[in-house]
């Protein structure tokens, strides 16, 4: 079994990324900003833009280039992300935008790597 074979759970552990990230920055900044309004006024757009950038690339429903297709995924967010956060009347493109992309690229990068590198310990060490 390999990363060619998309996991059920992938879609989740994405979005728990963008969460964490989320979470992470309003602790990190020290923002006074508290609550479940805050939390999803910062979280939607770009929670939208990966669900459908994920979409549009095939990222889980795809067996081949998975690692293309999470980069794909992780620039359209970037980008849809920041059209959708202008929505908001937040700055559309920022350093933000770059933030985000290096670490949802961390966090999604790892757990799949993780995962994979689980996957091939399991394998050689099963009996022939």
């Amino acid at each position: 079994m390999s990363l060619k074979h998309p996991t059920r759970w992938a879609p989740i552990a994405d979005l728990l990324v963008i969460v964490i990230f989320v979470a992470v920055g309003r602790n990190r900044h020290g923002l006074d900003s508290t609550g479940t309004v805050w939390f999803l006024t910062v979280l939607w757009p770009f929670a939208l833009a990966w669900i459908i950038s994920g979409v549009t690339m095939r990222l889980y429903t795809s067996v081949d280039r998975t690692w293309l297709r999470l980069i794909g995924t992780i620039i359209a967010t970037a980008i849809l992300g920041g059209l959708l956060r202008g929505i908001t009347s937040h700055t559309m493109f920022s350093v933000f935008n770059i933030v985000f992309s290096i670490f949802i690229l961390f966090g999604t990068a790892g757990w799949r790597s993780i995962r994979l590198l689980t996957l091939r310990v399991r394998s050689n060490s099963r009996p022939a």
